[in-house]
């Protein structure tokens, strides 16, 4: 059937290279049917789906082994344009955080500003908080969670706590432990070392906190520092 097929098609153009060179003015009969018949039934292709399957058509690609290949080259370039189109949609185009925020390696700053308590709840002598901190750093500013052991002393009007504090924002994290009172008049005084992580890794912040328990909202001062927070002398050492 194949030799068949290459005959008809070989002496198809043989008549039309013929009629060509006797400088036509109208095509032959049978050249226009030959012509009609080897395009008749074909489907029309859509322009993406041709230009995805144009390698197929090359020499290169007419064995099987070639058509294997040919398909997994188009099906990675669909994926890479796919992978691009993410990428610039998720990338600095598409707006972030921004650089982040210079952190020279000799450098102490002291920050002042607010912490806003959005949530608190306490149970089993457990006190969660989330806290809004604001203090015109960007190193600084973000969302803190407390979990905070309580110990009331009510004879004498005072508690204490101790427990776990974590500050997140766009380039990493501060962690430490946090130290707290309150006294008679209600005033809270709250202090601790965190450790610096992802941007801030071999950095520390010093967190203090102070202002009336009935509001939400207390002042807050600190500092950073390079290094890691300072290690607690031995006692014994003392004269």
């Amino acid at each position: 059937m194949g030799a068949v097929v290459m005959t008809r098609d070989q002496d198809f153009e043989r008549r039309l290279s013929d009629y060509l060179t006797d400088g036509p003015s109208a095509a032959p009969k049978e050249v226009v049917d030959q012509a009609v018949e080897r395009t008749e039934g074909r489907r029309q292709r859509h322009r993406a789906w041709v230009w995805l399957t144009m390698p197929l058509d090359l020499p290169l690609w007419r064995s099987d082994a070639g058509r294997r290949l040919g398909r997994l080259v188009v099906i990675a370039a669909v994926m890479a344009s796919v992978l691009l189109t993410a990428l610039l949609i998720s990338g600095p185009f598409a707006g972030g955080p921004g650089p982040v925020p210079e952190m020279e390696s000799n450098a102490v700053r002291s920050v002042g500003g607010s912490m806003a308590t959005t949530h608190e709840s306490e149970a089993a002598g457990v006190l969660e908080r989330v806290l809004l901190i604001e203090v015109g750093d960007p190193r600084i500013d973000g969302t803190a969670h407390q979990s905070l052991r309580v110990e009331n002393a009510p004879a004498a009007g005072v508690q204490r706590s101790t427990g776990v504090m974590r500050l997140d924002n766009d380039w990493g994290t501060w962690e430490g432990v946090v130290n707290g009172v309150r006294f008679p008049d209600g005033t809270i005084v709250e202090y601790g070392w965190l450790t610096g992580r992802g941007a801030y890794d071999g950095f520390s912040y010093f967190h203090s906190t102070h202002g009336p328990s009935a509001g939400t909202e207390r002042a807050i001062e600190g500092a950073i520092w390079p290094g890691e927070p300072p290690s607690m002398p031995d006692p014994s050492l003392l004269p």
